[in-house]
Parts: structure tokens; sequence; C-alpha cells
């Protein structure tokens, strides 16, 4: 078995919900919007969490593609996350956390629908972060090519 570990650092800042973030030598800032009592100087939490399906689908879109001769010109991955802030602030009757998720897959490729649907459903069957984030939340993938489309639903 080979094992990887991860470290992060985490330091709190003199500004409000600002947190500065330390990623091997990568230097970053997690921060609230004002609306949500923060100053809107950085990335939200939850904004990080979809950022980083985005970020891990094109990277196993791309390795699945290179393994598999399957050939494209662009893709977009765009996520939108819905959210009940009054759960995320501790109402006990509202879930914590994401109420939907809905994934838009846009391909420039020649590939036929099939291909395209492998590539996808490959990709989200090898996600850490997709499970974790559908273990409590509806995921909707929506996968077009061209004039194709056609909806993957996966419901957790």
């Amino acid at each position: 078995m080979r094992n990887e570990n991860y470290q992060i650092k985490t330091m709190k800042t003199d500004l409000g919900l600002q947190v500065e973030t330390s990623i091997r030598d990568i230097n970053f800032k997690i921060d609230e919007p004002k609306f949500n009592g923060g100053d809107d100087t950085g990335i939200t939490p939850v904004e990080l969490e979809l950022t980083a399906l985005g970020a891990s689908l094109q990277e196993k879109v791309e390795k699945y593609a290179a393994e598999n001769n399957f050939r494209y010109q662009d893709l977009d991955i765009n996520i939108e996350g819905d959210i009940d802030l009054d759960g995320m602030h501790g109402d006990p009757g509202i879930p914590n956390g994401f109420q939907k998720i809905r994934v838009n897959f846009t391909f420039k490729t020649e590939e036929n629908a099939n291909r395209v649907n492998n590539v996808i459903e490959a990709a989200i069957n090898s996600l850490l972060i997709y499970k974790i984030l559908s273990n409590k939340s509806k995921v909707e993938n929506v996968i077009e090519k061209g004039d194709y489309h056609d909806y993957l639903n996966f419901w957790c």
C-alpha cells in the first residue's frame, strides 16, 4: 500500500474571520463575504470545496483521456452549490452542508456520447472529494457536447 501524507497549516489573521493557509510553499487567504461576517478578502471554505471538486475532475478526466485514447480539445466544468445558511449557522432543523450541487461538463470533442459518458463516470467514481460531497448532498452532473445533452444523475 502506498500512503501519502498531506500537511496544511492555517493561521488566524487579525482581520475578522480571515485565515491564512499554507500548503507546501503556497499561501492563500480564506475568508467569508461581508454578509456572512467576513471581510471578503479570499474564497470561502465552501467555495474551496467546490474548487477542489472542479480541479480534481479536470485532473481525472485528463488522466483517463491519456490512458484511453480519448481526445478532446477543451473541457469547461461549471459547479454551483446551494447551501441554507441557517443550517450552516447551527439551526438543528436544517442540514448543515450543500443541499444540492450541480456540475456541468462542456466538452469540445469529436468523441461520441458513450465515450464522453464513460470518461465522466470514470472521473466521478475515482474521486474522494466527490464521494465526500455526494454523501450528504444531491449532486447532478450535466454533460454537454455540441448538440448532445445528456443528464447523469447521482443521488446519494
